[in-house]
């Protein structure tokens, strides 16, 4: 994985940032005395964190029953320290990226787009799903159910005034 840093407001402190296949920008605050501020935590799933203690911090993070693949690095910040990244990738999401390198020819009409973070999926393949007025929802990850489950009619009603809807048809 690639990592972007900058320095955050604060000069003791970094952003250490990746570009997520969901979409999102997502990444980990880093203090250049005590290391990671907290867990750095992406909408699929994916889990990451910096410094000596990364992979510890990951672990602790997991969530039970879901299997992950790994992606050890390192990242430089902005004063030139070099640290240790881990970085946990829900193995669902990973296999369907491997999918989707290898089969080009996916049919689209096939896939349906998760409403939390916009990502299209198989329906098949879906690492959580939810009903919500007799209507199914499936879901990249448990993260993104966890928070259509939170708030389903806010979900609902973006989907229905079409603010996605001529980007990501399912």
């Amino acid at each position: 994985m690639e990592y972007t840093t900058r320095l955050d407001d604060d000069p003791r402190k970094a952003h250490i940032n990746y570009q997520c296949p969901c979409g999102c920008t997502a990444g980990v605050l880093y203090d250049r005395n005590e290391g990671p501020t907290e867990l750095g935590e992406c909408c699929c799933g994916r889990l990451l964190s910096a410094g000596s203690e990364a992979e510890s911090r990951v672990r602790s993070g997991l969530e039970a029953g879901v299997g992950y693949v790994w992606d050890v690095g390192t990242a430089t910040l902005p004063w030139g320290e070099i640290v240790d990244t881990v970085l946990a990738v829900p193995a669902s999401e990973q296999a369907a990226a491997n999918n989707d390198r290898h089969d080009h020819e996916r049919d689209a009409a096939t896939l349906v787009r998760d409403v939390v973070c916009g990502m299209m999926i198989d329906p098949h393949e879906a690492a959580a799903i939810s009903s919500y007025r007799g209507q199914t929802y499936h879901f990249c990850a448990p993260a993104c159910k966890a928070r259509f489950d939170a708030r389903p009619e806010s979900y609902v009603e973006v989907e229905k005034r079409g603010l996605f809807g001529r980007l990501f048809r399912k």
